[in-house]
């Protein structure tokens, strides 16, 4: 984060401008993780959202979830045609 100030009478005031957040769409299983972490984590939730990681951490959970998921319905369906 690049921190610069502005002069607003006698006072500076910090120009706070975020990082830019990660390209991409959150999902099922993004959601239920945000959803969780709102609920159940909440220290974990305020550190990452005041650390600008939390949309990289639901996108990385949610890929992980993605790829347990789809593998589980490949063995699922190998078991269920034999």
């Amino acid at each position: 984060m690049n921190l610069t100030y502005e002069k607003c009478g006698d006072y500076l005031i910090p120009n706070l401008i975020p990082d830019p957040e990660p390209e991409g769409e959150l999902r099922k299983f993004g959601l239920m993780r945000k959803s969780h972490l709102e609920n159940h984590r909440r220290g974990i939730y305020s550190g990452l959202l005041l650390l600008g990681e939390l949309k990289k951490h639901l996108l990385m959970i949610q890929e992980q979830a993605e790829e347990r998921f789809d593998l589980l319905v490949f063995h699922l369906l190998i078991k269920s045609t034999f």
